[in-house]
Formats: structure tokens, sequence, C-alpha cells
């Protein structure tokens, strides 16, 4: 039995086939993009806001350091024994180009990276401050008068974000942002917090941001 294909079949089987191969042959690339992703945001966690016991502790608010190389850092606000922490990460090296590194050198696997960690308990008031300051930051709407005209930024980003009513509300922020910005201002009162948490110089009349 003879099959006889017109040419519109034929030009279809065809074209579905070529699909098909290039598909095929995209597939080791997007499966090794997929990857990096997965091992960068698992590395980030890992190091900067490992997760709690969620029968003890409640995260409340995490604000993240994230430079182009510089090494990360990170404040988190928690809830544990009905009493409240602010922790403080500092990395001794840059978790994105540690990973950027090792795929580049095709041998990734689990990072262990040097980090200091320093805990002190606040009170309720300061507390609630905080949750304030996270909030505005967040939800606060700006634009910048004078936008910068670069397309690739490769400085520092500072990421926020704080859980409220079962969700999570979130902003990225650039160095470069205008100063008058209060996330801006926000970013730098944490960034304080962290090195007095470093230094044992942490005083909660200090900070006038909120």
């Amino acid at each position: 039995m003879k099959f006889h294909l017109s040419f519109k079949t034929a030009f279809f089987f065809i074209s579905s086939l070529a699909i098909i191969v290039h598909v095929s042959a995209q597939q080791p690339r997007k499966q090794q993009v997929d990857t990096f992703g997965i091992a960068l945001r698992m590395e980030h966690k890992k190091h900067l806001y490992p997760t709690v016991d969620s029968l003890t502790t409640k995260e409340l608010a995490v604000f993240v350091l994230s430079p182009h190389v510089k090494p990360n850092a990170s404040l988190r606000l928690i809830e544990r024994n009905a009493k409240a922490y602010i922790e403080a990460r500092i990395l001794y090296k840059n978790v994105s180009a540690e990973v950027i590194t090792a795929f580049r050198n095709h041998n990734y696997k689990q990072l262990k990276l040097q980090t200091d960690s320093f805990s002190v308990e606040i009170s309720d008031s300061f507390k609630t401050k905080m949750l304030y300051a996270f909030r505005k930051t967040v939800h606060q709407k700006f634009v910048d008068l004078f936008p910068k005209k670069i397309e690739i930024y490769d400085g520092t980003n500072f990421n926020f974000w704080i859980y409220e009513d079962s969700k999570t509300t979130s902003i990225n922020i650039r160095e470069d942002r205008d100063s008058r910005y209060y996330g801006w201002q926000f970013a730098k009162i944490n960034l304080q917090l962290i090195d007095d948490l470093k230094n044992g110089m942490f005083n909660e009349s200090k900070y006038d941001v909120y």
C-alpha cells in the first residue's frame, strides 16, 4: 500500500520535525539555566536567611545586602518564645560570585562560606518601629526625578521583605536611588544596625529613621 502526502501535509510534517529538533537542542541549555537559578536562590537562603524552626520561631521581616562583588550581609527580625530579636549575618564572600565561578568551572556543589552571626533581644516598641519601617519601605510608591540612563546595573541592591496577612511583600532598591526615598534611608540604618551588632554597639535609641 502506498501513501501519498499532499504538499501542505508534507510541509506541516517537516516544519513540526524542525521545531522538535530545535527544542531538543535547546533543552540542555534551559536545564543548565534553571539549575543555576535554583542553586543561586538556595545558597542565598542558606547563608543569609536560613529556615527557622516554625514551632518556636516566627520570621517577621528580612533585609539583604546584595553587592555586585563584595560580601553579602543580612538583617532579620524574628520572634521566639514571645520575645523579639534582630539577627545579623555577615559573609566573608559574595554568594552570587561564588556560584557563578563554580558553574563556570563546571564543579558546583553546595557552598561552605564563612559567616559571622549576631543576635540581640529588642523591646516590643523597637520591634513595632522596625515593622513600621519595613512596611513603609515595601509599600511606598516613588519615582526618581533623575532616573539613571543605564540599562545594566552592577552596583549594590537592597532587598526588603515583610510577612503580613499570610503573604510576603517585597521590594528591591538600588544603592544609587534618590536619597530622599524612605527605603534608601532605611537601608542605611539597617547597615548601621548590622555594623553595630557586629561591634557590640547596638543601642535602640540611636536609630531615628522610624
